[in-house]
């Protein structure tokens, strides 16, 4: 691929995901927005149906009230059901008569006696029939009841509307009334601010407990009791009604099938569901248009940018090609070419950039080689160290055992000869330690220990001059550490601090603790350190003493490091400072 095909490449990646981002974030607002708006109007909507709906219910309840509380009424029926009356009986026939008259919207009024035999009715064809088994009557019996059904001689839709006739606090029969269901049914073909698709709807639970249409659907006009959904069906919006799940839905389907946006409302009087939905197409009909201009706006760009890039390409290339010639020259280890492109804009820029490339690949070849170096010294030192050690514990043991078997007849040169060649015996161990502590990379082996104890174990392998003062902190501080490798930090800080006080002056150490972290001082009163060596401190084979490998700061360095701390020293006076994080257990140990 040539450098021009790259830059339409890099123009086309560059600028197609910035308007695609561009268009996906309007595209998401704009759905976000119509998406609320949807749901609030069905939401504005669902509540007014509801509304219209519980309004009626109560309008019809309160006719019945109004039937039933008349008190010549009640006292007429209990005389009948006495003596059966003739006279009684035409008046109870003339007071629902009267009811169904003055109110134009009911069709039929009848009276139910406790045997669920229908006694009075104002229309001929219901008397004498048996309604024990039958809502209006169980559930009248007691209290207001709206009943719904379908008439047996024309399928078309039935309500009643039940409630017991009550004297003197013992119910003495029902009242039913039959009213015209176009008062509480009609909010199916009210379609406002539903467009094309949308509609309200009603249900009730059938005798298996499913979600049986009660009115007319906008798709299917013979829904009424011949539309069922099943309880199973809990995605369809009208199922979540009857659930009592009275909210907006944005991922559902309809009876059709249809992917939709809802409001569900439950009716508690009826036992009713109510649903407002429109199709999600039509309700997402703006945004679809807002995705088409923003693919074709896409599209747009793509033909721009592939024009722009060719025009623009051939400006570039020539330089671009001499910075790849450049680049394969440093590739090839030739770290003395020099970039000679100039210019104040990105690839101005990028020449530099590949300048300071080249001059630090030649610096860190160098400083490659010379870690490799020290790798190969460091692995001859491990195995002089090694070589050494044995013959030095040979030479060890054999003064001990000199000194011991002529302790009696020494005399104070030879004792001050022993002296010397122990203290050197041990230097030379010591040394020995320090090279193979910094060479190793031993794992960290964590257990919980108390620092304090690992500081009194690495004190007491010193000889403190009598004029040095020791200060150690009065508590300890739990801490899950490698205790080898801290206490090990600790003999070598202390040892430093303790050569660099002599035979008089003052060492002293202390804790800190927060949540997270300890922060271990050890502080020393001697001349301090040379402003030029502190940045060296911690470099390997660095020292300023006579004896010694220059290992022990940087395998300290190295060990906090792997804990997860620090290590810092400053002057005046001088202090190294330690800082280790807790883990996974904290306490303190007084």
């Amino acid at each position: 691929m040539n450098i021009r095909t790259k830059i339409l490449v890099i123009f086309l990646l560059t600028s197609i995901p910035a308007i695609g981002i561009v268009g996906v974030i309007n595209y998401d607002n704009a759905k976000s927005k119509i998406t609320h708006d949807v749901l609030d109007k069905l939401d504005g909507i669902a509540s007014i149906q509801e509304k219209r709906v519980e309004e009626s219910i109560e309008r019809n309840f309160e006719r019945l009230d109004g039937i039933t509380s008349r008190t010549q009424l009640k006292i007429s029926l209990e005389q009948f059901n006495q003596n059966r009356n003739a006279e009684d009986a035409v008046k109870i026939q003339e007071i629902i008569k009267d009811a169904k008259d003055s109110i134009g919207d009911i069709d039929t009024v009848f009276i139910i006696n406790s045997s669920g035999e229908v006694i009075f009715s104002t229309e001929e064809t219901v008397l004498g029939k048996i309604m024990s088994a039958e809502k209006m009557f169980v559930d009248g019996y007691t209290k207001n009841t709206l009943t719904f059904g379908t008439n047996i001689l024309d399928n078309s839709p039935e309500i009643c509307i039940s409630g017991p006739l009550i004297l003197n606090g013992s119910t003495i029969g029902v009242l039913a009334i039959k009213v015209d269901p176009r008062t509480i049914l009609e909010i199916s073909s009210d379609y406002t601010a539903l467009g094309d698709t949308g509609e309200t709807f009603l249900a009730m639970r059938d005798n298996n407990g499913d979600a049986m249409f009660i009115t007319t659907l906008r798709f299917d006009e013979n829904a009424i009791t011949n539309r069922v959904i099943q309880k199973e069906q809990i995605e369809v919006p009208i199922t979540q009604a009857l659930m009592k799940n009275e909210d907006t839905h944005l991922f559902t389907v309809d009876y059709r099938g249809e992917s939709v946006l809802a409001a569900t409302r439950y009716i508690e009087s009826t036992d009713w569901g109510l649903a407002v939905k429109i199709d999600r197409d039509e309700a997402f009909s703006t945004i679809y248009s807002i995705r088409d201009m923003t693919l074709v706006s896409l599209a747009v760009v793509i033909i721009a940018t592939i024009i722009g890039s060719v025009f623009f390409s051939k400006t570039f290339t020539q330089r671009i090609r001499k910075l790849s010639n450049a680049t394969k020259e440093i590739a090839d280890g030739e770290f003395t070419t020099r970039v000679a492109i100039t210019g104040n804009d990105e690839i101005g820029q990028l020449s530099k950039d590949i300048q300071t490339m080249e001059n630090t690949l030649r610096e860190n070849k160098i400083k490659l080689l010379n870690e490799t170096r020290f790798a190969a010294i460091g692995e001859l030192a491990s195995r002089i160290a090694h070589d050494l050690r044995n013959p030095l514990s040979v030479v060890k043991n054999s003064l001990e055992l000199m000194e011991y078997t002529r302790r009696d007849v020494l005399s104070e040169h030879e004792k001050r000869q022993f002296a010397m060649m122990n203290r050197a015996v041990e230097r030379m161990e010591r040394q020995i330690t320090e090279v193979l502590d910094f060479v190793r990379n031993r794992d960290i082996k964590r257990e919980e220990a108390d620092l304090l104890d690992l500081l009194n174990l690495s004190v007491s392998s010193f000889d403190i001059p009598p004029d040095v003062k020791l200060c150690l902190p009065n508590s300890g501080v739990l801490i899950s550490v490698d205790t080898v490798q801290i206490q090990a930090v600790f003999s070598n800080l202390i040892q430093n601090a303790l050569h660099a006080v002599g035979q008089e002056g003052e060492v002293s150490v202390n804790f800190e603790k927060d949540s997270n972290n300890v922060k271990i001082t050890i502080q020393d009163s001697g001349k301090g350190i040379t402003q030029e060596n502190m940045d060296k401190i911690f470099e390997p084979l660095f020292t300023t003493k006579q004896t010694g490998t220059g290992l022990g700061l940087a395998s300290c360095k190295n060990i906090i490091e792997k804990h997860g701390g620090t290590i810092s020293v400053s002057n005046n006076p001088t202090r190294f400072t330690i800082t280790l994080p807790f883990g996974i257990k904290i306490s303190e140990k007084n």
